[in-house]
């Protein structure tokens, strides 16, 4: 058990799961990875017979398996995971209570990371979170909190560079003035962070590709359907379909930012690799509210974050980035 003090969004103290209550439930169509010590520790564990025969029938271990990821829980027919009672809530946890769920899904949406300082964000993909941000209109705040988890010991604090804080603080406080409207307060962070200006025809490019990409994702396909055009009207446009846009999608993309580490995105700090892959998370979101009516946006935003948060999307565009440049 590691006890630190953790510096988390002001929100966090407020986090409960919202159970059957989610439409997005994490629970449902998403594969949840386990550890070889998570699978050791559900094979082993003093449950029910009924329980016990979900766990038994419901695991698989992966072919390739590796200690960190080593086998997942299986899917029931309507795509829910196969320990979750009607009620929505966590049989395993309901049973013998949150210290024996698998490490994902006692942490999650909860992301605690101790590099470089100790820090904890709650991820943009779930809902309650996005419903949090966007319900009021008061600025992003962080604060220190005393909180305890599971680490393996090798995750022990290091060293971390000394201008971390200053400049994501920095970076979080341009995106937060509401002077000027989005699209110049990430040309304002560009500015800051020295990075390079790219040419709209590989903005234009980029986003495409990342169209194409994700049009296979189960979790965003759906918005990916339509035939898609591109202007420079983007963030005009969605403030013309959504009641005060502009607060709601930086209070979400500093949210996703922090989640991220920004600036030391993957554990290196790179700022254009941090920069290029928020700005096409800006720009993607922009872009697909463009070419869709969609009339519940809390849905598609946390959809979204599923792919942008949990899997490699900031690659796939910095790659794209370097192939067209």
């Amino acid at each position: 058990m590691f006890k630190s003090k953790f510096l988390v969004p002001a929100y966090y103290k407020d986090f409960k799961c919202k159970g059957m209550d989610c439409v997005n439930t994490c629970c449902r169509f998403w594969n949840i990875t386990l550890t070889m010590d998570d699978y050791n520790h559900l094979s082993n564990l003093d449950v029910s017979s009924d329980l016990r025969e979900k766990i038994d029938n419901g695991v698989s271990i992966f072919p390739d398996a590796t200690k960190e990821r080593y086998a997942k829980i299986d899917l029931s027919y309507s795509g829910e995971c196969k320990l979750r009672l009607q009620n929505g809530y966590c049989g395993l946890q309901c049973e013998l209570g949150e210290e024996n769920i698998p490490a994902v899904c006692r942490y999650y949406p909860r992301s605690p990371k101790l590099h470089p300082i100790p820090m904890c964000s709650i991820s943009n993909s779930c809902e309650w979170v996005i419903e949090k941000l966007i319900n009021d209109d008061s600025k992003m705040t962080f604060e220190t909190l005393e909180l305890s988890f599971y680490f393996d010991s090798e995750d022990l604090l290091k060293d971390y560079p000394k201008d971390f804080l200053k400049i994501q603080q920095d970076s979080f406080d341009i995106l937060s003035d509401r002077s000027i409207n989005m699209d110049n307060r990430f040309e304002k962070l560009r500015e800051y962070l020295g990075v390079p200006i790219l040419d709209k025809n590989v903005i234009e490019k980029v986003l495409f590709q990342l169209k194409k990409v994700y049009s296979h994702s189960f979790s965003i396909r759906d918005f990916l359907e339509n035939d898609f055009s591109y202007n420079d009207k983007l963030l005009e446009s969605a403030c013309n379909k959504y009641k005060d846009f502009e607060i709601q999608v930086e209070k979400i993309m500093i949210n996703h930012m922090f989640y991220m580490r920004f600036p030391y995105v993957n554990y290196e700090f790179d700022k254009s690799f941090a920069y290029y892959g928020a700005f096409f998370v800006y720009k993607f979101i922009l872009f697909i509210l463009d070419n869709n009516n969609i009339l519940d946006p809390i849905s598609f935003i946390s959809n979204f974050f599923r792919v942008a948060e949990h899997a490699n999307m900031y690659d796939i565009i910095n790659n794209n980035i370097n192939r067209l440049k």
